[in-house]
């Protein structure tokens, strides 16, 4: 190789590398500015949770299980059952939501649920020593029936044909898997945030559904266990599959850490549900 082309070859390595530097500076850049945008809405979510009124929680027919819940102002067209996870800050959870809900159509509840992580603490729920011992007994069996008992009761009390919406976070997920897996024909769809899994209530061998349900998934890559949640996701839905379901999909949102993601979920359910959720 001549002196000549071996300056142009060392020019050309040299343009290259100055341009694999500029793309990795641009992309830490947009990474940096994703992790702020949604460290500054989760502060927003936390502040607007600390000013909202609790509601007093209501108590589903023929079942103990209470529950916050919230109308939206215009005829509703679907219901969205929240479940949150080990923190238990019910009311503050609910309020999340009801802020990224808006203008949608959507009865948003949280219900009191004890199979969320964790030895739950009596000091975290609305129910009598009697009822909590009960549920303690067996959380998840009290949880499934609980919130069968809510869906019949918000269908009596709007419209029976409403669809119905399930979205479990963190340890949360532990009760909305099972609700999948196991009634998904209470269910329109579903949606996993930063979600758990380890075959909590469900049996062997595994049935198949007649109809599944669509699953959505919701991580944020910068969650300090977003690999452990990976694993999971990957063995909740092969058994999804091996059940019947097909329309499962996840979502991993850049900057994000392990959140519940509201907004996320309420625009995946008003997509399912056909609802225009274009106005801000």
């Amino acid at each position: 190789m001549n002196p000549p082309e071996r300056g142009s070859m060392k020019r050309r390595v040299i343009v290259a590398l100055i341009g694999v530097a500029g793309i990795a500076a641009m992309m830490a850049l947009v990474a940096r500015r994703s992790r702020l945008m949604y460290v500054i809405g989760t502060a927003a979510d936390l502040f607007y949770a600390s000013l909202t009124p609790h509601s007093n929680p209501q108590t589903a027919s023929g079942h103990p299980m209470q529950y916050v819940i919230s109308a939206p102002e215009r005829e509703p067209r679907a219901v969205v059952i929240a479940i949150d996870g080990s923190d238990r800050d019910f009311y503050g959870f609910h309020a999340a939501f009801l802020r990224a809900r808006r203008d949608l159509p959507f009865v948003l509840v949280t219900p009191f649920v004890l199979a969320n992580g964790g030895h739950p603490s009596r000091s975290s729920y609305p129910y009598s020593d009697a009822v909590f011992e009960a549920a303690e007994a067996d959380p998840l069996q009290f949880d499934t029936a609980g919130v069968i008992a809510i869906i019949a009761d918000i269908r009596t009390r709007f419209n029976a044909t409403l669809p119905v919406y399930l979205t479990g976070f963190s340890a949360g997920a532990h009760l909305a898997w099972s609700f999948v897996l196991t009634h998904p024909d209470r269910l329109a769809g579903a949606a996993m945030a930063s979600a758990n899994f380890a075959g909590r209530g469900i049996a062997e061998p595994s049935p198949r559904v007649t109809e599944g349900v669509p699953v959505r998934g919701f991580v944020g890559r910068a969650d300090s266990r977003f690999d452990v949640l990976s694993d999971q996701w990957r063995v909740a839905r092969s058994l999804a599959v091996k059940r019947g379901h097909s329309d499962l999909d996840r979502v991993v949102v850049a900057g994000a850490g392990h959140s519940p993601f509201a907004r996320e979920v309420l625009s995946c359910f008003a997509g399912l549900a056909r609802i225009d959720h274009s106005r801000p």
